[in-house]
């Protein structure tokens, strides 16, 4: 079962009285796909952009819970110290660890590849729409790109 979330504003009718207005809440992302489908691109920037920030969010603290402070150091220090480092007969064992660590880091940050690309979205396409910038045509195809790209992004994290 998922929860719907919904916002309750105080309008007014035709008479001046008070009535409830009900409306879905969207999320960022909910939000941008909203403007997007309305052709309201500055708009449809805007939450994409505050959208790219809340997921660059999310990484950080995943990163942090999964590495915490030095943590990714601090297991291989305490996988080297199982080993003689004098001895060259385990060079080839200290090397493979090595290896897996950095396997295991390239599997890691996959995501990170993604957040470089939102990058390049947020300052070609985000950031001029979020701004008094018109030197820069946008077009929908980009536009529509980048959402896709984000929306994978969403996914992974």
């Amino acid at each position: 079962m998922s929860w719907k979330a919904f916002e309750i504003y105080v309008d007014e009718d035709e008479e001046g009285f008070e009535k409830p207005y009900i409306k879905k809440s969207l999320n960022y992302f909910e939000s941008a796909i909203k403007h997007f489908d309305e052709y309201d691109y500055p708009a449809y920037a805007n939450y994409l952009r505050k959208e790219v920030e809340r997921l660059r969010s999310i990484k950080e603290r995943q990163e942090r819970s999964l590495y915490g402070e030095n943590e990714i150091f601090k297991k291989i220090k305490k996988t080297l110290l199982r080993f003689d480092l004098t001895d060259e007969s385990q060079s080839g064992e200290i090397r493979g660890k090595l290896i897996g660590f950095k396997r295991g880091l390239e599997r890691d940050s996959s995501v990170e590849i993604d957040l470089k690309n939102i990058r390049s979205i947020t300052d070609r396409i985000l950031n001029p729409y979020a701004h008094d910038d018109t030197s820069k045509p946008l077009y929908k195809k980009e536009l529509k790109e980048a959402i896709g790209i984000i929306g994978k992004l969403r996914e992974e994290i």
